[in-house]
Order: structure tokens, then C-alpha cells, then sequence
């Protein structure tokens, strides 16, 4: 449980992302976990994806300590068609400060979050939808068979 209660919080973070917040995108509008298809309609929205989680240390009695690695998109309609990037910029911006800006921690038992990189999508063309996506990873302890 300790795994969903994080990914959780990160959405709580993330749906904090509207210009009314001071933010320069609607992203955190819509935000889901784990969701692959966006219809039309979805967009402004973030995806949070929970990649690999890696044990960086285990005992005897079942304590880990782990490293969850999370994909986090924005998803937005341009209205610059020649400069897409832009708004891809502003996305990123958005998100990275979603989730470093805040002081408290994510949940009680999260140790660390780390940086691991950003991406630009390239818009397809025809569309104006563009996406930036952030990767992180959470380290925080768990004990196997406890919630």
C-alpha cells in the first residue's frame, strides 16, 4: 500500500498545476495514473506511469529500501504550430516545480526524490497536441507483508 499511497501523493501534486495556481499551464487539470490512450478531450492533462522499482537494500526480516522510477507526461494543444516547443517547455517547468517545489515530504516513509531527465515529444503532424515528460525515482522504505 505504501507503493499506491506514494503514487497518490504525487498525483495530489501534480493536479496543483493551473495558471489560477500561478502555474503557466492547465496541465493538472486531469490527472491520471497509469492511463495509455488519451482521447481528444483529455488534454490538458498529466500521465503518471510507475516504471521499474529497483531494491537497493533488503534485510533478513523483509525491510527494503526502494527505488521507484515514475514517467511522468504532460499532454497540451499548441496554438504555435512552428514552435511547439515551447509550450513543451513550459510543461516541463510545470511539472519539475509540482514536484520539487513543495517542502513536505511525499509520504512519511519516502527518503529521497531524485531527477533522472526530461523529454520533448514531437508533434505529429496534422496535430497540435505536444507532450514533455520528467522521470523520477522515489527511494522509500517498505517491509514485505506490511501495508
Amino acid at each position: 500500500m505504501i507503493a499506491a499511497e506514494i503514487a497518490q501523493a504525487v498525483s495530489a501534486r501534480l493536479a496543483v498545476i493551473t495558471k489560477a495556481n500561478g502555474y503557466a499551464t492547465d496541465c493538472g487539470v486531469r490527472v491520471y495514473r497509469g492511463r495509455r490512450r488519451l482521447d481528444a478531450e483529455a488534454p490538458p492533462c498529466v500521465v503518471v506511469a510507475e516504471l521499474e522499482d529497483t531494491v537497493l537494500e533488503q534485510t533478513m526480516k523483509g525491510s527494503l529500501h526502494l527505488s521507484q522510477v515514475y514517467a511522468i507526461e504532460a499532454h497540451a494543444e499548441t496554438t504555435d504550430p512552428d514552435n511547439p516547443n515551447d509550450l513543451c517547455h513550459q510543461m516541463l517547468f510545470d511539472l519539475k516545480r509540482a514536484v520539487f517545489g513543495p517542502k513536505e515530504s511525499l509520504h512519511t516513509n519516502v527518503r529521497k526524490i531524485e531527477y533522472r531527465g526530461r523529454t520533448i515529444g514531437p508533434r505529429d503532424e496534422g496535430t497540435a497536441l505536444v507532450f514533455a515528460s520528467i522521470r523520477i525515482a522515489v527511494e522509500y522504505a517498505e517491509k514485505l507483508g506490511e501495508t
